[in-house]
């Protein structure tokens, strides 16, 4: 077996594990008692937090390990890897429901 296929299918696999979290969280706002929901919702911000923090990390990575990137793109790439983070600390940091506009135009820009 092509070992390339083989992380490509697992990578594909980990990526879609990874909206297990936020379709819980959706779902338990729905069922649980309302008590219950003001911390359902943290939690579902705090984890878009951290994936859009991640996302940031996969351009810092490239910059760091390709060999083809001009020196420019090279700045670009390291520039963006640290912007992602940047936008989930404002989202951390603001009203919730402002903070999930600001994380889903985050999750839009790493795109």
């Amino acid at each position: 077996m092509n070992i390339n296929f083989f992380n490509q299918r697992l990578a594909f696999r980990l990526g879609f594990a990874g909206l297990i979290p936020f379709v819980l969280f959706s779902l338990g706002c729905w069922l649980v008692h309302p008590d219950w929901l003001g911390y359902l919702v943290k939690a579902q911000l705090a984890y878009g937090i951290a994936i859009l923090s991640f996302l940031g990390g996969i351009h810092w990575g490239e910059a760091l390990t390709c060999n083809v990137l001009s020196i420019e793109q090279t700045k670009r790439a390291l520039i963006w890897g640290v912007t992602p983070s940047l936008i989930a600390l404002m989202a951390s940091r603001i009203e919730i429901g402002v903070g999930f506009a600001v994380l889903m135009a985050g999750f839009v820009a790493a795109y």
